[in-house]
């Protein structure tokens, strides 16, 4: 009984063991590509930087296509800051409680007049 619950006990320590080492290669194999694309992007970077200065024409617009098929020239946008969604949802809540205020209150006006 007890030999049982021991092999029990040590298969999920091993499992546990090999999920964990798992973990830590495709961590660092995410690192290492992560790196690889960044040196590839100033690779590029550099590139065109240095037909830039040397004065070369050729080949600027095939980059400058390239950039704009692959995306690259919008990358370093910032993304935009979110409204206030509260403030918003205020003004739509407090909309929506006269106009059925209002609603409730129109028959009551028609009467003194008519």
């Amino acid at each position: 009984n007890k030999s049982k619950l021991w092999r029990l006990h040590q298969m999920k320590e091993n499992n546990k063991r090999k999920e964990m080492e798992e973990k830590t290669r495709r961590a660092k194999l995410a690192k290492e590509k992560a790196e690889q694309e960044k040196l590839e992007r100033q690779k590029k970077k550099k590139q065109l930087i240095d037909i830039n200065k040397e004065g070369d024409e050729t080949g600027v617009m095939d980059n400058l296509l390239e950039a704009l098929q692959s995306g690259a020239a919008f990358r370093d946008r910032r993304k935009r800051i979110p409204r206030n969604q509260g403030k918003n949802q205020f003004y739509r809540i407090l909309g929506a409680l006269l106009i059925c205020t209002y609603e409730a209150a129109i028959p009551s006006i028609l009467s003194l007049y008519l």
